[in-house]
């Protein structure tokens, strides 16, 4: 009987650890930002999300406002954006490209960040740059539907 308690303990244990949950004054190194913002006011709304699936949020001017927790998305789709950015070489370059409405992705790993941003007339960005963005906001409608719909 004490055996079974132990086993269960470092199950319970092991489940907790792994399904481990930030707070907004904590959040790991590595993540992944991305959003959009500009015109006349300059406001931005960025995302954060993590690799356990924690999406982030907040509005404001560009590096102002409070994170808010936003929701979740599996940690599978989370897993696999992390997983595109290590794939594509292209997403480590620094592009500098905003127009007056513009985009960004922001790969923060342990002290290093790479930025893309863009929206500068006649500026294409990469495939790996709008997919990997595109795939950000598909999960942050995701999480925005399934907030809705619980309402």
């Amino acid at each position: 009987m004490n055996r079974n308690l132990l086993y269960l303990a470092i199950l319970i244990s092991l489940i907790v650890i792994s399904c481990k949950m930030y707070k907004t004054d904590n959040l790991p190194e590595t993540q992944l930002r991305f959003g959009s913002g500009g015109g006349f006011t300059g406001m931005i709304t960025e995302y954060t999300l993590l690799k356990n699936g924690q999406l982030f949020v907040r509005t404001g001017r560009a590096g102002s406002g409070d994170w808010e927790e936003y929701g979740n998305v599996k940690k599978a789709d989370a897993k696999a954006l992390f997983e595109y950015w290590e794939e594509h070489q292209a997403l480590r370059d620094e592009v500098k490209q905003p127009g007056n409405m513009y985009r960004f992705l922001t790969m923060q790993t342990d002290s290093t960040e790479y930025r893309q941003s863009w929206g500068a007339g006649g500026y294409t960005p990469s495939e790996p740059m709008t997919t990997l963005y595109e795939r950000a906001m598909a999960l942050v409608k995701q999480v925005e539907t399934n907030h809705n719909e619980k309402q």
